[in-house]
């Protein structure tokens, strides 16, 4: 999600499963790259993390990152 000061959402990119980190990146630095996995509960960490279900998702944007992380 893209947020202008003062709290408007600008653009938004809807997944199928939780994010839970994001990097812009690229050689242009308008590559938006996400980790993403299935979450299923605290109480099911292992059998989460057994299904080896996370991804790294990738999406074009408009704005490039500015500054380094």
């Amino acid at each position: 999600m893209r947020v202008a000061e003062g709290g408007a959402i600008l653009d938004r990119i809807q997944l199928d499963r939780p994010c839970f980190a994001t990097m812009l990146g690229g050689p242009d630095r308008c590559t938006l790259f996400s980790m993403a996995n299935q979450f299923l509960g605290v109480d099911k960490l292992d059998e989460m993390l057994a299904m080896r279900s996370g991804e790294v998702l990738s999406a074009q944007v408009r704005t490039p990152g500015a500054g380094w992380p």
